[in-house]
């Protein structure tokens, strides 16, 4: 939107992204959106914001949302970058192993509480190191040896 926005430039949008140069020009055409029960987001104005936009680090099945609620972007895009790096692609693969893995669990494990405690020790096991390496045969063959099931050719 435009900084030097007109009012009526507000009627009809269900969603308002406001990020101007101008913190006064985004307050203001925040309270007219609001006024209008419009969705309003300002950047950097978080109390003239009916919702949060996230940042978002998406490994395909993991996907992590970051909110900076009142912090500065800068410091929500430090801890975006962070989690990028610490949460890298071989979660996806985990994640995709550990989600074949539980329907196995469910398949085969006849006791009722089994499945839940074998997943949290399979979760205990960081699987994500030996697939870090390249090593994913080997991490898959941990998790299954773990869960107590039969080993799969």
């Amino acid at each position: 939107m435009p900084e030097n926005y007109e009012e009526q430039d507000l009627y009809g949008p269900f969603v308002e992204i406001l990020a101007t140069a101008s913190p006064d020009a985004d307050s203001s055409a925040s309270r007219v959106c609001k006024k209008m029960h419009v969705l309003v987001h300002a950047a950097g104005l978080p109390g003239e914001s009916s919702f949060i936009v996230s940042f978002v680090v998406d490994h395909g099945v993991l996907l992590i949302s970051i909110s900076d609620g009142a912090v500065r972007r800068v410091l929500a895009e430090k801890i975006r970058k962070d989690l990028k790096i610490q949460y890298g692609p071989e979660y996806d693969i985990y994640l995709g192993r550990l989600i074949v893995l539980h329907k196995r669990i469910l398949e085969e494990v006849p006791y009722e509480n089994a499945p839940k405690k074998i997943i949290q020790a399979i979760g205990k096991y960081d699987a994500t190191k030996l697939l870090k390496q390249g090593r994913m045969h080997e991490s898959e063959f941990w998790m299954v040896e773990i869960a107590g099931l039969k080993h799969r050719s």
